[in-house]
């Protein structure tokens, strides 16, 4: 009979089923909201004082946001980090991500600095996704939050980011796995350690609130070198905070589809790769049927062992 993997939950399911979702993985391609950075880089204090959500954003500066598909290969293979920057930030009080206006002012400084000139677009989320208001979510922003929030990892993993970092970041579930993306490099072997410089790290810190700059080399040594199994252990943790559980409980149980789907990605462009006469080092050629099957038993079996029930 044909091989099965069996869920947390007991449900079995063939190869073929697995197979099919891990295609749909690779081959995903999100919509994200982006802000433009030449807007954000020449507004002045007094014309944009403070972040908007998404839908004033539309209503007052509907110039300002621009649509754009991503593709997890071209993040994999790092088409996005000139172009693109995404920000990982906590949301300071209910409903206000910047209570003072330090990360709007701060981000604007950044735009400004010579690596960021080549940056043309910015994620931030309150501008980016559509936020709860009074009368909740219209069902087109409903499903335009839903479609893009479960692919936010293509952005932390493509793009170019920065940390506003202040005392309360390293107890956030959302930011924890935001900067564990960032400080990642998709590889043949999944989601290995960058292991660059500093200053040439895809992923900058910038302390905010008179944090101390030795917290920025704390967050580099919690995430820089943690691997999945490191990841998923630190994230897990109790201590660990999310507003919506169910948040945490489904990146938790994605976090190892998405190494070997990354892996996935890599050795498909290797293989193209090696037509053009280069292997890229620490790849070892196998048959296409060996490769699918062994990345999906392997992912698909971290993910059923670790799923909560």
């Amino acid at each position: 009979s044909e091989m099965c993997i069996r869920d947390s939950g007991g449900t079995d399911y063939t190869v073929a089923e697995v197979k099919e979702c891990l295609i749909k993985w690779v081959s995903v391609v999100c919509e994200f909201n982006f802000i433009d950075a030449a807007k954000l880089r020449r507004s002045t204090q007094e014309e944009f004082p403070a972040f908007l959500t998404l839908q004033e954003m539309r209503r007052f500066h509907p110039d300002w946001v621009i649509k754009r598909s991503l593709k997890l290969e071209d993040a994999c293979t790092g088409k996005y980090v000139d172009e693109y920057l995404g920000v990982s930030h906590c949301w300071e009080s209910k409903g206000e991500p910047d209570v003072r206006g330090v990360q709007l002012r701060t981000l604007r400084r950044l735009l400004n600095e010579k690596r960021y000139q080549r940056v043309k677009y910015v994620f931030y989320d309150k501008m980016s996704l559509p936020q709860r208001g009074a009368n909740g979510l219209t069902r087109a922003e409903k499903a335009e939050f839903q479609k893009m929030l479960p692919n936010i990892n293509i952005i932390y993993l493509g793009a170019s980011v920065v940390i506003f970092l202040d005392r309360s970041y390293f107890s956030r579930f959302w930011t924890g796995f935001e900067a564990w993306l960032s400080f990642r490099k998709a590889t043949v072997d999944g989601l290995t350690d960058d292991d660059a410089k500093v200053e040439d790290l895809r992923c900058n810190v910038a302390c905010i609130h008179d944090t101390n700059e030795a917290f920025a080399s704390a967050i580099r040594g919690e995430w820089q070198s943690a691997d999945v199994d490191k990841a998923y252990e630190k994230l897990s943790s109790p201590d660990i905070y999310v507003t919506n559980m169910s948040d945490k409980l489904v990146q938790l149980a994605k976090l190892f589809l998405f190494d070997e789907t990354v892996r996935a990605v890599m050795r498909k462009e290797a293989i193209k790769d090696q037509t053009r006469g280069y292997t890229p080092r620490g790849y070892t050629p196998r048959s296409s049927a060996d490769s699918t099957q062994q990345d999906l038993m392997q992912g698909s079996a971290a993910l059923a062992l670790r799923t909560p029930s």
